[in-house]
């Protein structure tokens, strides 16, 4: 029996020894392929997401393991947003790269050459392609890249630049008095308002908003209808309330309107609109000087009130400017238009053009004019008064009357029944006193027919 049990317990109804498992850990190489994974701190068979801020363990499928993960719903949405939302940070971030720095100089020096000559921004795809194409053999043509997108960002930055520095003070921060409008500085207030709507820091700019997206794009507007064509133009060039924000009429370099069958520009003519050499919009400010270079006819339009003190005026009208007309032979071509001339004020005038020995009698004249004035204004209102104080006299008058009449037709009717001495005085009584107030009312009607 012992022998038996010592046979079952041998080496024959031993326990087989376990499989041994393999695992995966993290490779340095997946971050070439994967931009948004890297090492996890928990451990070595773990990776992390960047995007997704989550830890993923690679230890049954490796790299299997990273393209189930990149094929979720959420990374899928958080890879598509910021690849959406870049802003102009990620143009410019900060690399040890010499060569890298050199890319980003070229991309800047096109994108202000492309503000600089107004060229639309559709060049900006077609030239980084072509870039590659003749300079194949350069490190920085090949690391080129600045599309649409990139030219319109750089562009707005820098002018959001330009405006930050007319809206800080010396420390660098917002200035707490809202500027006067009429100022650069309160225009450039209103420009980033009506864009981003309030804003405390400057930070908030950098996020992109439904308008900025607009960077860039060429809206068409079409309609038989004048006035609803205006309508529909009218956010895109009018400032309304800036509070809120998300207005268009900053961005916005220019506004090309056709008209069929006009018979004003039938020989080619084109009229343009010129905001001025002032703009607070760099956009527009470039595209003013670059017309003036090649208009055959400058017509320039201020207020008459305003206008020998014209900024704008005087720097269209500047010695350079003179100088070229002058040398074109086009110096005739310009002309200076004054708007509102019935808004002159004759003071001003007389000091201006020095007519005060002219006008001292045409003056006393007019001022004994007006003192007489004065006075029958005065004498119609006092007979405006009496008239209403005769009004209410002969509208009592009147219901004294009706009375009066009531009377007599009841003692009439009356008499009529009882034929009395006494009742025949009283009758005449009232009679009497009827024609007393009916000839009272005539005249205080005749009183206010004059009067009137």
């Amino acid at each position: 029996m012992s022998e038996r049990k010592r046979s079952l317990s041998g080496p024959a109804c031993s326990t087989p020894s376990k499989r041994k498992k393999y695992s995966c850990s993290y490779s340095k190489c997946w971050e070439s392929e994967f931009k948004w994974v890297k090492p996890s701190e928990r451990s070595q068979i773990d990776a992390y997401c960047t995007l997704c801020n989550s830890h993923i363990n690679v230890s049954a499928g490796a790299r299997n393991d990273l393209v189930r993960h990149s094929k979720t719903m959420t990374h899928s949405k958080l890879e598509k947003s910021q690849a959406e939302s870049k802003g102009m940070a990620s143009f410019f971030t900060k690399t040890k790269s010499v060569l890298a720095d050199k890319v980003t100089n070229a991309e800047t020096l096109f994108s202000y050459f492309v503000a600089e000559h107004n060229l639309s921004f559709a060049v900006t795809d077609h030239f980084t392609k072509l870039c590659k194409l003749m300079f194949s053999d350069s490190e920085i043509a090949s690391g080129y890249s600045c599309g649409k997108t990139k030219t319109t960002q750089i562009e707005w930055e820098n002018e959001l630049q330009l405006l930050k520095k007319d809206l800080t003070d010396k420390n660098g921060k917002i200035k707490k008095v809202k500027p006067d409008p009429e100022t650069e500085a309160g225009v450039a207030f209103l420009k980033m308002r009506a864009v981003y709507g309030k804003f405390e820091t400057f930070e908030q700019l950098s996020r992109p908003t439904p308008v900025t997206r607009c960077l860039g794009k060429i809206e068409t507007v079409k309609s038989r209808c004048s006035s609803t064509f205006r309508n529909k133009i009218d956010k895109y060039i009018e400032n309304t309330s800036s509070k809120t924000g998300g207005q268009y009429w900053p961005i916005i370099k220019s506004v090309t309107i056709r008209i069929p069958h006009c018979s004003v520009c039938s020989n080619g003519c084109t009229l343009v609109d010129l905001p001025g050499v002032r703009d607070s919009n760099a956009a527009r400010d470039r595209i003013a000087k670059d017309y003036l270079k090649n208009c055959s006819v400058i017509l320039v339009v201020a207020e008459v009130h305003r206008a020998s003190t014209s900024k704008t005026a005087k720097e269209l009208l500047g010695d350079n400017f003179r100088r070229q007309l002058l040398m074109d032979g086009q110096y005739g071509n310009v002309a200076f238009i004054c708007t509102k001339n019935d808004v002159l004020q004759p003071s001003e005038l007389i000091r201006e053009l020095e007519l005060d020995e002219q006008t001292d009698s045409i003056e006393e004249n007019l001022n004994l004019m007006m003192i007489k004035m004065d006075e029958l204004k005065q004498t119609e209102r006092s007979l405006k008064e009496e008239i209403q104080w005769l009004l209410v006299d002969i509208n009592t008058l009147t219901n004294g009357v009706d009375e009066l009449q009531k009377d007599i037709t009841e003692i009439t009717e009356l008499v009529s029944l009882v034929d009395t001495q006494e009742e025949n005085e009283q009758l005449e009584e009232l009679r009497s006193d009827l024609q007393r107030k009916s000839v009272k009312l005539s005249l205080k009607q005749q009183a206010g027919m004059q009067s009137d």
